[in-house]
Order: structure tokens, then C-alpha cells, then sequence
């Protein structure tokens, strides 16, 4: 009903309905059948972005061609909305811009926790280029999917709070850190899909510090949860 009020006032809406719940990865190759647009975010359902999200995005990626996405800094927030904290954690700079993917294989051997899924803004030939998302990857599709389009093209990054992602005990990614038998599946697909898919000067090093930090990810997870 809220959606159809919307549509009513804006009707560059649409609503695309499943006769049954087919779960998240269905939803989003079902929507991606209808898109059209240059320029594509994945809105997470308890997520939501803040004023001038695509204010910035859209310049930005009209001046950066090369880039494959925009992102930007997000607030976290917990169950009463709360600001628990603001993420990434270190920034891959420290003003607005273009990171090419000389700058991203330099950087990400400190960090590479920058890609917030929630202001993450995808330019559309190139997320298909890479197929979209690879749901045998369950969680790790939009991480995987972010961190190949650094490597390959680069990114644009805004040191600007844009979008917020509510951490809460209930969500998609805290169940699924507290499940240690599908952690451990989950981290050697992501080890092969690493091997076969990024580029071969920064697939065996770059695997490695993945895991690596993924495992902690994963233990944080299990103590704070």
C-alpha cells in the first residue's frame, strides 16, 4: 500500500510483485530484468540513503567515466536508530574523487573495507560485464562483485555521510557470521572465485589478505553477537 501511494505521486516507480517470497538474489535478477538506467543501486530493505546521495553520484560518475562505481561513507545505526558508529573505517582518501586501479592494488594491501553496500551505485554495462552478481556466493556477491570492478576499472569514493546501514541482531549478514559450518564454506568460495575471476597480478595476494580478513570479520562477529 505504501509503495502504490508513491507510484500515485511518482510514477517513475515501479512495482514488480513475486506471487511467492523467492528470497533477495531472486528479487534483484528479477528487477534487473527491468532496469534501464545507466546507473543502478541495490537498496537494502533496512538500509536507506540521505539527502544528496545522488546529488554527488550522478556528477560524479558523469565526470569519471572510467570509474565502475560511486560510493561514499555511511553512519551506522542500531535497532532505535541510534548512531553506533560511521564506516569505512579508513577512507581510501581523504578528499572526493577517482581511485584507479593502480591506486586500489596499492591501498587494499591496508584496508579495502570501503565499499558500503548501501551507497554503493553501480554503473550498469559494467556490473553486467562481470555478470551481475554471482549468487553462489550468497553474502559475498555485492563484496565480490565491488571489489573485481576496483581492481578492473576503479571506483569514485565521496568522504561524505550519504547513506546509513542499520546493524541489528536479526539482519542477513549478522546470521549469517554466527554460522561457523558455512563460514568455512563460504570462505573457500570465496578463495576460488577470487582464483578464477581477478586479475592475475592481485589474485594470489589479494586471496590471501581476503581471507584473512574475513576469518576476523567473522570472529568480531561471533563475540559481538
Amino acid at each position: 500500500a505504501i509503495i502504490e501511494r508513491f507510484q500515485r505521486q511518482y510514477p517513475f516507480i515501479k512495482l514488480i510483485r513475486h506471487e511467492t517470497n523467492q528470497g533477495v538474489e531472486t528479487a534483484v535478477k528479477t528487477a534487473l530484468g527491468h532496469t534501464t538506467g545507466d546507473l543502478l543501486l541495490f537498496a537494502a530493505a533496512d538500509d536507506f540513503v540521505l539527502p544528496y546521495l545522488f546529488a554527488h553520484a550522478v556528477p560524479a560518475m558523469r565526470d569519471n567515466p572510467a570509474a565502475a562505481f560511486f560510493c561514499s561513507e555511511v553512519v551506522v545505526v542500531d535497532e532505535a536508530g541510534s548512531i553506533i558508529g560511521f564506516r569505512p573505517v579508513t577512507i581510501p582518501r581523504s578528499t572526493a574523487g577517482y581511485v584507479s586501479p593502480a591506486e586500489v592494488r596499492h591501498a587494499i594491501r591496508n584496508s579495502d573495507n570501503w565499499f558500503i553496500g548501501t551507497s554503493v551505485i553501480y554503473r550498469r554495462d559494467l556490473l553486467a560485464e562481470i555478470g551481475f552478481f554471482d549468487r553462489s556466493l550468497a553474502v559475498l556477491q555485492d563484496a565480490m562483485a565491488t571489489r573485481l570492478l576496483a581492481f578492473r576499472h576503479g571506483f569514485y569514493f565521496a568522504p561524505n555521510v550519504l547513506a546509513t546501514w542499520r546493524l541489528i541482531p536479526g539482519s542477513l549478514s549478522v546470521r549469517s557470521s554466527l554460522l561457523i559450518d558455512d563460514n568455512e564454506k563460504l570462505l573457500y568460495k570465496a578463495k576460488v572465485w577470487i582464483e578464477t575471476h581477478f586479475p592475475a597480478d592481485i589474485k594470489d595476494e589479494y586471496g590471501r589478505l581476503f581471507d584473512r580478513r574475513l576469518r576476523f570479520n567473522f570472529a568480531r562477529s561471533r563475540l559481538v553477537w
